[in-house]
Order: structure tokens, then C-alpha cells, then sequence
């Protein structure tokens, strides 16, 4: 099983390339990019590194490598600067998304999974739904560091154990996130937080990516990334039946209709097997239906209707 990482010299594509490595879930990972320097850096320091623990090897692609690759990955996009919005590069990285989707019609024999992990990812999810034609199975958006970042804002306030809790965020991958806060577990049990505790977890979710970004550092959130993106992997590969949140081309769950969200979802080799639709509050509805909103409208900028 081979992965294909297009934007394989940038921070998110190589620190995936790298974990997923380790994992030895795949046999060859290609990564292509435009720097072709860095990325053959990246194919002698890495085969070196992972020799001790994996058989991976790590190879330099090009676009007729898909045809041998069972999983895309897109993590290329222009380069971010401080700003509180993901969707500020939107119309570019559409471009970039227009060109991938050629190549991958181009040099697939048949549809495969293809994970978006580039801003916005919810729009571009959706813009590679349409540009490909595919069914929309085997469109993923990225978004499970919300998630992450929700059960770590958890753990950091209640002293609790990272993997004690069980919650989930939904809805866009940015500022119209829905964090299911009346669906939280702790050790199995349902938690409910005070208005105290509750104040102090959406402060920490929701000011993480405006202050990382106010650093300046010229970095995105790469080790974070590669840790998430190779659990959504995993899922895919060896059918986990965890439930796994990503962006989801939505018809008719949750109430929307064509546009990407965050969703729960079940993975298999061929990509979303099913998706969970829990309860939801009011509060909760409104939100979903305030990021779906937002979507729907740059979806709609850019003719994808």
C-alpha cells in the first residue's frame, strides 16, 4: 500500500510522511513537491531515520505516481501569514486544488480516498468533491485537531487524563467550529461542565489558532498535524471502526445539503463508510447551521454550486 503526499516539502506534508513512516502502514510514501531540494533532503534523512523501525520507504513522486498509490494526501497551499482566518488564501489554494484535481483524473485507474488537509478545508474539500467528480465517499477534509484541541483544553482544566475523555468538535474546520459539548465522556460517563469550566475550555479552544498565529513563528501546527492525520489514516487502512472526525460532503445529514463539515464519521479503504449523527441541542443546530451558512456562501464564490 502506497500513500501519495502532494505538498510532501512543506512542514504538514513531512512530519505526516515521517509519523506515518514510523507506523510502517504503508510500503512507499511518495512526496511531491516543488522544492525539489528539500524534498530529496527529505527522501535521504528520512529512509535513514526510518530503517531502525519501519520498512516505509520514502520516495521522491511525481503525479504519475498516483496511479500506484492507494491514499492521497494534499497538504499544499500558498504560505500563511498572520491572520485569524483560514479562509484568507481561499481563492489561490482553489487554483492549486483545480490543478491537483487534473492530475489525480489524470493518473487514477479508479477513485481512491483523498485527504484535504489545505485552508479552508472544509471549501476545498468540497471544490475536489465537484472538480473530481468521485463519489463523495472518498473526499476527507482534516479536521481532527479540533478534536485533539478540545480533549487537550479538557484534560489541561479538570487535571483528567488526555485519553479519559471522549469528546468531539464538528462543523467548520475555523471560526464556526461546534465543539459537542453535551456529548462529552469521561472514563465512559457522560461530563457535564460548569459554566466556570465550560468559560475556560471554549477560551482555550477558541484562542489557540489566533495565538499561534500572532507568534509569527512562519510554522503551522506540523507535529500536531502528523499525529492526527495518521490516526485518520490508520482508520482508513485497517478499518478501525473508531469514529473519526473529518469534513464530509453532506447530503441530507445533519440537514445540509452540498457542502463540506466537520462530521462523525466511520473509515474504510474506500474512504467514509457512514456517518454518526448525534443529537443535538438547539444551541448546537444553530451553530451547525451558522457554519454550513458560511460554507455554502464561498462555496457559492466560487462557482461550485
Amino acid at each position: 500500500m502506497n500513500l501519495m503526499i502532494i505538498g510532501g516539502s512543506g512542514l504538514l506534508g513531512s512530519t505526516t510522511a515521517f509519523y506515518a513512516g514510523t507506523k510502517g502502514l504503508f510500503d512507499k510514501i511518495y512526496l511531491l513537491g516543488t522544492r525539489q531540494n528539500i524534498i530529496t533532503h527529505h527522501v535521504m534523512d528520512m529512509n535513514q531515520a526510518l530503517c531502525p523501525v519501519s520498512d516505509t520507504r520514502i520516495e521522491a513522486g511525481k503525479y504519475e505516481d498516483i496511479r500506484h498509490s492507494d491514499i492521497i494526501l494534499i497538504t499544499a497551499g500558498m504560505k500563511e501569514s498572520p491572520t485569524q482566518s483560514r479562509t484568507a488564501n481561499m481563492r489561490a489554494n482553489f487554483e492549486l486544488m483545480r490543478k491537483f484535481a487534473e492530475q489525480i483524473k489524470a493518473y487514477s485507474k479508479s477513485p481512491k480516498p483523498v485527504i484535504c488537509a489545505t485552508n479552508p478545508v472544509d471549501v476545498l474539500n468540497y471544490s475536489l468533491y465537484k472538480l473530481i467528480g468521485w463519489p463523495k465517499k472518498y473526499f476527507l477534509g482534516f479536521g481532527y485537531n479540533d478534536t485533539l484541541r478540545l480533549r487537550f483544553a479538557l484534560g489541561e482544566e479538570t487535571g483528567a487524563p488526555y485519553k479519559s475523555f471522549e469528546a468531539y468538535v464538528i462543523g467548520e474546520h475555523g471560526e464556526n467550529q461546534v465543539p459537542l459539548f453535551e456529548h462529552i465522556l469521561l472514563e465512559g460517563k457522560p461530563f457535564a461542565l460548569d459554566e466556570a469550566l465550560l468559560t475556560r475550555v471554549k477560551t482555550r479552544i477558541g484562542s489557540f489558532f489566533t495565538v499561534m498565529q500572532a507568534l509569527d513563528a512562519k510554522r503551522t501546527s506540523g507535529w500536531t498535524s502528523a499525529v492526527a492525520l495518521t490516526k485518520v489514516i490508520n482508520a482508513l487502512i485497517n478499518e478501525t471502526d473508531e469514529i473519526i472526525p473529518c469534513s464530509a460532503v453532506l447530503q441530507g445529514e445533519y440537514g445540509q445539503h452540498n457542502v463540506s463539515l466537520g462530521a462523525l464519521t466511520r473509515l474504510g479503504k474506500d474512504g467514509i463508510k457512514n456517518i454518526a449523527e448525534l443529537e443535538l441541542s438547539k444551541n448546537t443546530e444553530a451553530m451547525m447551521q451558522k457554519a454550513a451558512d458560511c460554507a455554502a456562501k464561498h462555496i457559492s464564490s466560487l462557482g461550485l454550486e
